[in-house]
């Protein structure tokens, strides 16, 4: 079982970075670097597990746009993550909303935690009975939601 990452730590710390440096296509030495420059570097061993695991979430990403509603998501949309979480699936769900007052869109996420696997047509029902019960509340209306990933609890 991976190591649970402890709040404060420079490992911590650098998480929030590593998407951003992922996305803009820096190789795993490079992020290391940047990190390094930006006092968040840590051991090299943890960060390329880190660095593995954001990769495979991008990958994982692509491909849970793809998932049928009657399927449920298979391993190529899979993250396996030693971040604490209560339930053995998260299940990452993309939406972007309208800001009624300013007409400004935000993108956000809402998470789905569960114990058993579920079909993506049940992950969105889900998250979208969550995500109706504040809109009105904030002053928000929903332009567009979908499934994105889904992490695992290593075991």
């Amino acid at each position: 079982m991976g190591r649970i990452i402890k709040k404060g730590s420079n490992r911590a710390k650098a998480q929030p970075f590593l998407e951003r440096l992922a996305a803009e296509g820096y190789s795993a030495n490079k992020a290391l670097l940047k990190l390094r420059e930006m006092g968040l570097g840590y051991k090299r061993a943890d960060f390329l597990a880190d660095w593995r695991e954001v990769k495979g979430k991008q990958t994982a990403k692509a491909v849970g746009k793809y998932v049928g509603l009657d399927r449920y998501p298979g391993p190529a949309c899979e993250v396996t993550t030693n971040r604490f979480q209560r339930r053995k699936y998260n299940y990452v769900v993309n939406y972007t909303v309208t800001n009624l007052e300013t007409g400004q869109e935000d993108y956000k996420h809402y998470i789905v935690q569960t114990d058993q696997r579920l079909t993506r047509h049940t992950i969105e029902e889900t998250a979208l009975e969550g995500i109706s019960e504040n809109l009105d509340r904030y002053g928000y209306s929903l332009k567009s939601f979908h499934y994105s990933y889904t992490q695992v609890r290593r075991e």
